[in-house]
């Protein structure tokens, strides 16, 4: 899971603000970092890795959590969490 519940305001790499609005820029952060572990995980050698997406449940605001997306091709596994 590369970067859990990160539609939220808990985590350091989460993508709203303290006051717990949408921060675009974060998520714009948020997703090219998920890209960039996702294909260095996706091009090692010698491992299988499947990487994980996983917004928190409670939060799941359509376009801001699909803002928060990075695409097919870096996702294997949709998994949202709560607790």
């Amino acid at each position: 899971r590369i970067g859990w519940e990160h539609n939220g305001e808990w985590y350091p790499w989460g993508t709203a603000n303290i006051d717990k609005t949408f921060n675009p820029v974060r998520a714009a952060a948020f997703v090219a970092a998920f890209r960039r572990v996702a294909d260095m995980a996706h091009r090692t050698p010698g491992i299988r890795v499947l990487t994980v997406w996983s917004p928190n449940f409670e939060r799941l605001e359509p376009p801001e959590v699909a803002a928060t997306y990075p695409g097919d091709e870096y996702v294997d596994v949709i998994a949202p969490d709560m607790y």
